[in-house]
């Protein structure tokens, strides 16, 4: 009896089955149906710049038109991206998303609802996406940030960097990157932040290296004064940041402050100024830069060879430094000849019996290096 219940059992389940994945098929197929129709659809509509006469009821419910449709906007420019715009005027679809946003339980639904406004977010859509920079889910916030940035209103930078201050530091670091898509219309609220945060010791260290970072991706000139302030910070994130920042948001007025920071008590404060000065053909730089290759940290040296390199006239200074007396000064200078090509062209005008004493010189350090290099491989190896 036993043996029969679980056979009937077993026969009822596998027709269950079978019938479960019999709809799922149908499903599928009929959501592959609908999409090859969205996309014929609006490939015509896009192809004639044209919109329909008739309705298109029941066209924005659909989830798989709203997939098409956000596909779509991420593939056309132009007359193209114009006639979509109009369609989504036409289905009232921010109004609808909006809604989904607000009132689905669903969080799934109220993400995907979010995120398409965020491809197609204008200045309608800025309370929203502030209601939901508070948001009780992370993706919520990240989505609104986003949005935000979207829309491009400097005055909402304050309330995302309010949300900064209150998040792990993770999301802050992504929130931060979400404001370098303002561009230079964040530059002002994010400077007066850093300039505002001397007089607040609450101020959490990290945080504002996120901020000095943004302004250097940013890389506006406007932000100048505000990292160099921070150049002269206590906290050593900051001078880090700020002396790496200033590279692509500094002019030669900050030489001078870089140049003071190659004497910071911190190795990555002084690798960041040097750095920062091979974007400067700036003639105060060379002397120092020259001096920073006999810097005890290796990374400072090379920063520093790396920069005189970049420098219209550090050429003959990484070559002078080939005669050093510091090993490790020679190494970092040859180092950056050798990726600059000096050292390849030294040896082919030698090769060619064009070569004057400096090019043999060139070479000689070259060869001095390699030999020098192999002894110290063979006493390892003995």
């Amino acid at each position: 009896m036993a043996l029969a219940v679980l056979a009937i059992v077993a026969v009822v389940l596998a027709i269950l089955l079978f019938f479960i994945k019999l709809v799922h098929r149908h499903r599928i197929r009929a959501v592959g149906v609908r999409r090859a129709h969205y996309i014929g659809a609006l490939g015509e509509l896009v192809a004639r710049n044209a919109l329909p006469m008739s309705s298109l009821s029941g066209w924005a419910e659909d989830p798989v038109f709203l997939e098409v449709l956000f596909d779509f906007l991420t593939i056309v420019t132009g007359d193209e991206r114009a006639t979509l715009d109009r369609l989504i005027e036409r289905l009232d679809l921010r109004s609808q998303l909006a809604e989904d946003v607000r009132d689905s339980r669903r969080l799934r639904r109220r993400l995907q609802a979010l995120g398409y406004l965020v491809e197609i977010a204008d200045e309608s859509l800025e309370d929203l996406f502030l209601e939901c920079l508070d948001g009780d889910v992370v993706e919520l916030r990240l989505h609104a940030a986003r949005g935000l940035a979207q829309v491009g209103n400097p005055d909402s930078v304050g309330p995302i960097l309010d949300r900064m201050e209150h998040e792990e530091h993770w999301v802050a670091d992504r929130l931060a990157d979400v404001l370098v898509g303002y561009g230079p219309a964040a530059v002002p609220p994010l400077s007066q932040y850093l300039l505002l945060s001397q007089f607040d010791e609450r101020r959490d260290a990290e945080l504002l290296r996120d901020v000095i970072r943004v302004l250097g991706l940013i890389g506006d000139l406007s932000a100048e004064p505000a990292l160099l302030t921070m150049l002269e910070a206590e906290e050593r994130l900051l001078r880090i940041g700020a002396a790496s920042a200033l590279g692509s948001a500094g002019t030669p007025t900050g030489v001078p402050a870089l140049l003071k920071a190659l004497e910071d008590p911190e190795w990555q404060v002084r690798a960041r100024a040097a750095d920062s000065l091979g974007e400067f053909s700036d003639p105060r730089a060379i002397e120092p830069l020259g001096n920073a290759l006999r810097d005890p940290a290796w990374w400072v040296r090379q920063d520093a060879a790396k920069a005189l390199a970049n420098h219209l006239r550090g050429e003959a200074r990484l070559i002078e430094a080939l005669g050093d007396a510091d090993p490790y000064a020679r190494d970092a200078a040859l180092h950056q000849l050798g990726l600059k090509g000096t050292v390849r062209d030294a040896f082919h005008r030698i090769e060619a019996g064009t070569g004057n004493e400096l090019d043999r010189r060139i070479l000689r350090a070259a060869l001095e290096s390699e030999s020098s290099n192999s002894d110290e491989s063979s006493e390892l190896a003995g």
